[in-house]
């Protein structure tokens, strides 16, 4: 067996993948499972792509490994300085996979190439994103890539084109609104506005291509806001406030006297934070009472 290291940092990686025998590739995957996830990405991949079952198996759980230690590294490391460098990891490991991805490929081995982009959260949607914008994949066929996803992956696939250049978010607009009218389920709605909140992003108006019974007001108050669940309510709250231009002051008011769980109130402190300049002055004094 050749040493893993030289073979994976060669530029004639295939060519010595494709002479490997069945045992020999299995070795080769089982060498790989302690390298750095950029590096242990290359044979995962093509090892995915085998015709035998073993070797498919052990890359499947080769990927699994990988896509768990990133996301390990990235909620471990997020809002610290390192988070940075798992990022860059997670970019490096796209990057190899996106290698992959040609425009006379197979529809399938496109859609499989695409889907294992979208395990990666943190950065997988920018570079699948980044196949359509680059031509490697029409407009047509990512429609038909993404039609079947979870609906969490499609509305994290409307993130980066909500970030694109007008010239390009213009190009891929019938796309992208096919893609937001197909979402059906609220919950997905709900979350991915809190996360905008999370990240500090605005709620672009392109968003009102949802339907609008995913992002009614009342209904956020009513079942998540009203909810027993300090989590849920959390994220019923940070939806609440991309969604309209300003929460009643009431409600606001309400939670802050009555509701026992402090990161919940820590959650409205940080909703009037991010608000526009007086926007909530009306409730300045009573927090300043409390």
């Amino acid at each position: 067996m050749e040493d893993i290291k030289e073979v994976l940092d060669a530029d004639q990686f295939q060519e010595t993948w494709d002479r490997l025998s069945e045992e020999e590739k299995i070795g080769f995957l089982e060498q790989s499972m302690d390298l750095e996830p950029n590096l242990a990405i290359l044979p995962v991949l093509n090892g995915m792509a085998s015709y035998h079952f073993n070797v498919r198996n052990l890359a499947r759980k080769g990927l699994e490994r990988i896509q768990s230690r990133i996301k390990q590294a990235c909620d471990v490391s997020r809002g610290s300085s390192a988070f940075e460098q798992d990022v860059k990891l997670s970019e490096a490991v796209c990057t190899r996979i996106c290698a992959q991805v040609r425009p006379d490929m197979p529809l399938n081995d496109m859609s499989y190439f695409v889907k294992v982009l979208f395990e990666f959260e943190n950065t997988g949607p920018y570079f699948a994103f980044n196949l359509l914008y680059k031509g490697t994949i029409s407009v047509p066929d990512m429609g038909k890539i993404i039609g079947p996803l979870p609906e969490s992956a499609k509305l994290a696939f409307v993130d980066p084109y909500l970030c694109a250049r007008p010239g390009i978010r213009l190009k891929f607009a019938p796309l992208f609104r096919r893609i937001l009218s197909s979402v059906t389920k609220r919950e997905e709605v709900i979350r991915f506005y809190a996360d905008l909140f999370d990240r500090k992003k605005d709620a672009d108006p392109f968003l009102f291509n949802l339907d609008p019974e995913l992002r009614d007001p009342d209904r956020i108050v009513e079942n998540e806001i009203r909810s027993q669940s300090p989590e849920i309510k959390i994220m019923g709250l940070k939806a609440l406030s991309m969604i309209v231009n300003k929460i009643d002051t009431d409600l606001l008011l309400d939670i802050l006297l009555n509701e026992p769980v402090k990161k919940v109130r820590l959650t409205i402190y940080a909703i009037i934070e991010n608000s526009t300049l007086g926007a909530y002055s009306e409730v300045f004094h009573p927090v300043l009472e409390l």
